[in-house]
């Protein structure tokens, strides 16, 4: 049966380049669960004909087959068209759909040259499989030329995503800033994500309310009250973020823009904390400055093991807005360039996204440990909010090419 497959990215995906490093984790976990003959491979899906399970894989194996080709092919000097031909000598043709290969070698190939491939219709089951087969082709190609132990050239992938160097991105630096600069200009693009940014400003003033008056309703706990009082706080905290944000970038300045935008992830920080642990709102709202200096500076956050927020991305924002540093002031040089705009929206929009999930779990875990109704409120807001997101990732390539993994400007 075909089916869409868009690999990497996912209908409210606001966040891709940290989905798509988990995806690849993903892949290189499939593969060496394959070599290793264990039950977390594609090998029982295909033993139990559980066609579900291959369309979840085909994600995460043509994340990593995309890096372990473009290793393959920088390693042994080849063109990506003679690297994907070298590795049909590893194709099993009683198992792949050899009528599906030539979809899968387009898709990884512009996947790898722009960073960004139109949904097209397949089978998805099928390119995961294919993908697989030409990821443990790369793999062993690599482990041919520098001697490598197979499964090693795979367990040394994992430890290479946590740097995130060029070795193991999906797609060639130079590709991914040209399709990222085009989307960047494109004028549909540009409406769709200040359209989106600008939606924003509303359901954060619109959720603020609803848990203000939540918190006012007497006869609450105090555990009840305060924790109602920390989401209101930090919504409307978002509320004033989100619409500086859009008010700066609409008139061009940029600059103080990302400043409030680092603030905006200490606030997505602070919320998957409430999220992760109920009692920490009630914490945070009684908390002391020295408390706050100690417990919830964002280093705190980003370095709890639970999460997979990392301090390259947090680095970014204090790079880029939260201290003068000559990046900034390139950055405050392009006023004429579409991409710190386009950067400044993308961004406000995907960690708003992040921490409006992060809110929304977080009001549900209040409504669940002292039967508020919340969410009766909540979910109108929140049925806009994904619509709004739905529609600009369907319309906006921007951030789906500016990036590597979690750098959406070098």
């Amino acid at each position: 049966m075909a089916v869409v497959c868009h690999v990497g990215v996912s209908a409210y995906d606001a966040a891709v380049r940290r989905d798509e490093l988990a995806m690849a984790k993903r892949g290189a976990n499939l593969l060496l669960g394959h070599l290793k003959g264990s039950a977390d491979s594609i090998d029982t899906a295909m033993v139990n004909q559980d066609t579900d399970a291959l369309i979840i894989a085909s994600g995460p194996l043509v994340t990593v087959a995309a890096i372990l080709v473009r290793m393959f092919r920088d390693a042994a000097d080849k063109t990506l068209e003679d690297t994907l031909l070298a590795l049909h000598a590893y194709l099993n043709l009683e198992i792949v759909p050899v009528d599906q290969l030539e979809q899968v070698e387009r898709l990884v190939t512009t996947i790898i040259s722009q960073g960004f491939c139109e949904p097209i219709s397949v089978n998805a089951a099928g390119v995961a499989l294919i993908a697989h087969e030409f990821a443990l082709g790369a793999a062993s190609e690599i482990s041919k030329l520098d001697g490598r132990h197979l499964n090693k050239v795979l367990a040394d992938v994992h430890v290479q995503l946590k740097n995130q160097g060029d070795d193991v991105q999906i797609t060639d630096r130079a590709s991914a800033r040209a399709a990222s600069d085009k989307y960047a200009e494109d004028p549909i693009m540009r409406n769709a994500r200040q359209t989106a940014a600008y939606a924003l400003v509303d359901y954060w003033h619109r959720a603020a309310v609803v848990l203000h008056k939540a918190s006012s309703v007497n006869g609450l706990q105090a555990e009840c009250k305060d924790s109602l009082d920390a989401l209101a706080l930090v919504a409307v905290t978002n509320n004033a973020l989100t619409a500086g944000v859009y008010q700066l970038a609409s008139y061009g300045n940029v600059y103080p823009a990302w400043t409030l935008i680092r603030q905006l992830v200490e606030t997505e920080f602070i919320l998957w904390r409430f999220m992760a642990d109920a009692s920490q709102m009630a914490k945070w709202a009684n908390s002391t400055p020295g408390e706050r200096r100690q417990n919830w500076k964002p280093s705190k956050i980003y370095r709890d093991d639970d999460n997979d927020y990392r301090q390259k991305d947090y680095w970014q924002h204090c790079e880029l807005g939260g201290h003068p540093t000559p990046t900034g002031g390139w950055f405050i040089a392009a006023p004429n360039s579409y991409v710190p705009m386009a950067g400044t929206f993308t961004e406000c929009i995907a960690h708003s996204w992040d921490a409006w999930q992060h809110l929304i779990k977080a009001g549900q875990s209040v409504d669940e440990q002292f039967s508020t109704c919340v969410w009766d409120e909540l979910d109108v807001i929140d049925t806009e909010f994904r619509a709004t997101i739905e529609q600009w990732v369907a319309t906006d390539y921007y951030r789906r090419t500016s990036g590597f993994f979690s750098d959406p400007i070098d």
